[in-house]
């Protein structure tokens, strides 16, 4: 009977253990109960020169390393200037976006136009991108498995019988174009390849506060969380800028 009591008692101080702890398989966005919480402001924008990029680092288990991060990166462009995009990535393979896992398709259009400058020619092949068949002359370039990143508002819910994906997510696209260097063909006929991107397949809502949630695969658990973000548009620039995020304790 002594022994028998003691197997009990020993079962019962494991199950008091932090692996065992129970967490709940649906949350609120913006309910706080029950979740590590972290407010940002500007102290924690960080500058990566090189890269030309402003970012915040999501740090969801205090173990000084990025599991997300939010980046507002400006790209160089010759035929729209020099525009600024936002992206929500996914640092630590342990973290999933919330959203759904869609099939997107991407066409491609190609224009060419021959000016003669003396006696030289210059050809030049400008190969249009977009996400929308404009009309028949756009034909599939490819087809991308991605995540449709779910914004949303407080009060809604979502768990993990939801659908999540590690990896990168445009908050907005932007429209940018670059050409690749002339190339001579033959004598005095020179080529030129121009792409432009009319970038129509992202759209996160502008300068409104907006949720974003994951799963955090911890110690073997998955923890539920969420990070409030706004995306604001500036003169055509988009930054993204975190609020607030929560994951379960």
């Amino acid at each position: 009977m002594k022994k028998s009591l003691l197997i009990v008692l020993a079962l019962a101080s494991i199950c008091l253990m932090p692996s065992c702890k129970k967490y709940a398989s649906e949350i609120t966005f913006g309910d706080t109960a029950g979740m590590r919480v972290k407010t940002y402001d500007s102290t924690d924008l960080k500058y990566s020169y090189g890269e030309n990029e402003k970012y915040y680092d999501i740090d969801l288990n205090k173990d000084g390393w990025a599991d997300i991060k939010l980046t507002s990166r400006c790209v160089m462009s010759v035929f729209f200037g020099n525009p600024v995009f936002s992206y929500i990535k996914c640092e630590n393979e342990d973290v999933a976006l919330l959203g759904d896992i869609i099939l997107q398709e991407h066409y491609i259009h190609s224009d060419t136009s021959v000016t003669q400058f003396g006696d030289i020619t210059f050809q030049t092949i400008t190969k249009t991108h977009t996400c929308e068949r404009i009309d028949n002359t756009y034909v599939i370039e490819e087809t991308e498995e991605k995540l449709s990143l779910r914004a949303a508002n407080a009060g809604e819910s979502f768990g993990l019988e939801d659908n999540f994906l590690s990896t990168d997510v445009a908050l907005n696209d932007i429209d940018y174009g670059f050409c690749d260097d002339p190339q001579e063909i033959s004598a005095n006929y020179f080529s030129q390849v121009c792409n432009n991107y009319n970038n129509d397949c992202d759209y996160f809502p502008v300068n409104k506060e907006q949720y974003v949630g994951f799963k955090f695969n911890k110690n073997g658990r998955d923890h539920l969380g969420w990070i409030k973000i706004i995306l604001e548009e500036s003169q055509g620039d988009y930054y993204v800028r975190p609020i607030e995020s929560a994951v379960q304790r």
